[in-house]
Formats: structure tokens, C-alpha cells, sequence
């Protein structure tokens, strides 16, 4: 006999002492309490970056041969900040979260200059009108903000949301100033005694993989700090990039802001934690410095782009998904950073080539569209010279960076390439060390 009493949640059994035995195993098989357990989840709300829309748009480049900005800006206002930008990232990816706040992350990269130049330059000065004035000097446009609305509505992605949210971080937005005036123009004229006027260059095309968006972030953040005397420290600038990048929804890691900040070759590591602080320790530039000024290692301009919308996005979630082979290869690429800083401090160029060469495969196996097809016929190129190349950044377009076996075999590459471009737009340009950021007054 078999009596369900409902409100204890019980079965009762009258039975033989003989059938009990059987009865019992029974129930052991049916009667298993559900496992429970305590899932402390951490959600991280991330983005794809978009740098078409924060205003790297290069006409002069996007329409070919056009003016050559690596050669113009001028140290013609009272605050100017230029930057280099970030080549030879070795351990990319490794800076990326929720990767670094899981286990930290490991980048080699090196601040360049192009064909003399910094790439990425800012100028500021006070004016006497208690209002925002904006310039793109590569783009020809301008923006005039007179209220706090304009201001913060560098949300919505253009041409000046690097300039919009640099000044909001500043304390020109009453959220992050400790006594907001109660109009952006009484505020302007009680810290500057007058407006501020901005001009910024970005002399590389979007999709260059060179870190354009995350360095003019920091570049702007740095002319518009020294403007307004805020003693912020290269350090501070690293973090304010970081930030900036989340106030407009782009995203990112810390490794473009570091390698355009940070003068040289360098290796910068962070532990893991939510609080990412880069930790910078500089490699010596002699085998990199010959590679340049022999011209044995090359940097090309495609002409082909590939902005980063969806990449990030797509990495990042196959690290939350936990997908084994992702995380795999994104530990074998911090590991190259260990591999690459070994190499370039023994001065090491059979070591260097190697870290290249690991370099793309790596980035190749996390990401297949790293090697579209428009890239082939460079590739076939440099192979038959016996090369080691990769295409900066997340890959697909943009600059490759080509380290030749010996001078004649540089000169054949430039030749070839050059006498038959694959891509109309494809070009070399000249890198050389950066000193990183400098900011001057006149």
C-alpha cells in the first residue's frame, strides 16, 4: 500500500519487511536532491570599437592619392601634444578584458613616427569668448559648443566625441566637477578666465591597426590636461583613455594608449583585477633602430581597411563562452610577448623574425578573417623574398609591418610591390622611434 501526503511532500509505504530492501533502492535511485551551488558572476559590458564613427576618416588617404598630412602640423598654438603610434604588438589581445581583469596582460609593442612625423598631433590655446571650439585638421570640419548639452553628447559618435568627452573627463561636465558653474560658458570663464580652442591631426586611415582612436584619446587628454594645469601623469593618461573609450560605448584595451604614450620599444604588463595599471619596463632600441635605418624593415600601407567593428565583439565572446581554443591561443600570443622582449633584448633579429612570424599564425588562428584575399598578393610578394610580415592591429587591412632577410631583398620588395601595387592605395611610409608624447609650448 502506497499514501502520497502532499503537504509534507512524503510517499508512505506499507509493506513487508521483505520487499523494504527493494523499495529502498528504488527511492535512492528517484529521490536525488538537485545540486546547489554559489555562482559569484561578474557581468562586464563591452563593445565593438568603431573608430569609422569617432571620426578616423581619412579623405586624403580613402580617396587615394590626396594630401600628404604625414608631413604638415606645426607647433603654431601655445599647447601642442603629438603622438606616436603603436607598431610591433606582440601579446595583443592579452590587454583586452574580461582576458586582463581575469589573468593580467603582456604587450610588446614600439612608439613610431611616420616619415619623420607624429601622426597624431593636438593643439589648444585659450580664447577670449567663453565657448568650445573644435577642429579636425585631416577631416576640415569645426564644432562650436556653448552648452553643457552639446558637450555631453559625445555619446553620439562624429568627428569631435574624442575632443566632446577629453573635456568632460577635464571637469567641464557638471557630473565630474566638484563646483559646476551652472552654465558651461560661467564655467569656462571661471577656470580659464576664457574658452578653449582644439585642433587635432590623425594622419593615418582608419583601419590602419596602428591604435589611431585610442591614441588621439590620450593625445587630446594630454594637451587639454597640460592646458588646464591638471598635473596629470603619462600614467593618469593611460587610465583617462580607458575611461574615455567606455563613456563612448568603443571599448577596447589599454595596449594603443601605451604604445602611443610610452616612448620606444617596451614591454607593459598589468596583474589581473578590475583596476588595470600597465606597468612599463623599455627595451633597448639598437636592433630595432638598425632595422629602421637600414630599411630592412618595411611598413606598408595596404589600402585595404578593415575597422574593428564586430572583432572585438566576436573575441570577447568566445572568452565569456569559455571556448578552450580561444583562450588557448590568446595565452600563446602573451606568451610571444615573453618570446619577443627576449628576443629584441639579446638583440636577436633570427629571434625577432620568429616572433613576427608566430605573431600572424596566432592572430590567423583566432581570427580567419585576419587574412582576407586582397591581402594575397602582397603576401605572395614578400614570400617570394623570403619575408616575415604581419598586418597590424586585429588584422585584415590596414598597415603591414615587414621585417626583410637583408637589404637587396627590402629594395626588390619596394620595387616589385611599388612597379604593380596590388591595391592603387598601397604605399610605404618611413617609420622611425618615437619619443612618444610630447608636449610643448610656444
Amino acid at each position: 500500500l502506497i499514501r502520497c501526503d502532499t503537504g509534507l511532500n512524503l510517499l508512505v509505504f506499507d509493506t513487508t519487511q521483505f520487499s523494504r530492501k527493494n523499495i529502498e533502492s528504488v527511492l535512492k535511485e528517484y529521490d536525488c536532491p538537485y545540486p546547489e551551488v554559489r555562482a559569484k558572476i561578474t557581468v562586464y559590458e563591452l563593445y565593438a570599437e568603431n573608430d569609422a564613427k569617432l571620426g578616423i576618416d581619412f579623405q586624403a588617404w580613402k580617396n587615394n592619392d590626396g594630401v600628404d598630412l604625414f608631413s604638415t602640423g606645426g607647433r603654431f598654438m601655445k599647447n601642442f601634444t603629438s603622438d606616436g603610434s603603436a607598431l610591433v604588438r606582440r601579446g595583443g589581445w592579452s590587454d583586452t578584458p574580461p582576458w586582463c581583469l581575469e589573468r593580467g596582460g603582456r604587450v610588446v609593442n614600439v612608439a613610431v613616427d611616420l616619415n619623420g612625423q607624429p601622426p597624431i598631433q593636438a593643439f589648444a590655446f585659450v580664447r577670449a569668448e567663453p565657448c568650445v571650439v573644435l577642429h579636425s585638421i585631416d577631416l576640415g570640419v569645426s564644432e562650436r559648443i556653448e552648452t553643457y548639452e552639446q558637450l555631453c553628447a559625445s555619446s553620439e559618435l562624429g568627428p569631435f566625441s574624442i575632443p566632446r568627452a577629453a573635456l568632460r573627463l577635464a571637469g567641464f561636465d557638471p557630473r565630474f566637477a566638484a563646483d559646476a558653474a551652472p552654465t558651461l560658458r560661467e564655467q569656462l570663464s571661471r577656470r580659464m578666465g576664457g574658452g578653449i580652442e582644439i585642433s587635432t591631426l590623425a594622419a593615418i586611415p582608419k583601419g590602419s591597426g596602428l591604435g589611431t582612436s585610442s591614441i588621439l584619446a590620450a593625445t587630446v587628454l594630454g594637451v587639454i590636461g597640460d592646458l588646464c594645469a591638471l598635473g596629470w601623469s603619462r600614467e593618469d593618461l593611460f587610465a583617462r583613455t580607458t575611461v574615455l573609450e567606455q563613456l563612448l560605448g568603443s571599448g577596447g584595451g589599454w595596449q594603443d594608449q601605451v604604445g602611443g604614450l610610452a616612448p620606444g620599444a617596451k614591454i607593459a604588463t598589468t596583474g589581473p583585477g578590475l583596476r588595470q595599471e600597465p606597468a612599463v619596463r623599455y627595451l633597448p632600441d639598437g636592433l630595432l633602430r638598425d632595422l629602421f635605418d637600414s630599411g630592412r624593415a618595411l611598413l606598408l600601407y595596404t589600402g585595404v581597411t578593415r575597422v574593428a567593428r564586430s572583432i572585438l565583439g566576436e573575441i570577447v565572446r568566445s572568452i565569456f563562452l569559455g571556448e578552450r581554443r580561444s583562450a588557448a591561443i590568446i595565452e600563446d600570443i602573451a606568451r610571444n610577448a615573453d618570446f619577443a622582449t627576449d628576443a629584441i633584448q639579446r638583440a636577436d633579429e633570427a629571434g625577432l623574425r620568429e616572433a613576427i612570424r608566430r605573431s600572424w599564425d596566432l592572430n590567423r588562428a583566432l581570427d580567419a578573417g585576419t587574412f582576407p584575399d586582397s591581402i594575397r598578393p602582397f603576401t605572395d610578394v614578400l614570400d617570394r623574398h623570403g619575408a616575415v610580415y604581419k598586418l597590424l592591429g586585429a588584422g585584415g587591412g590596414g598597415f603591414l609591418l615587414i621585417l626583410a632577410p637583408d637589404a637587396a631583398s627590402a629594395s626588390a620588395i619596394r620595387s616589385e610591390i611599388l612597379a604593380a601595387p596590388p591595391n592603387p592605395g598601397a604605399r610605404f611610409v618611413a617609420p622611425s622611434l618615437s619619443r612618444g608624447l610630447q608636449i610643448t609650448r610656444s
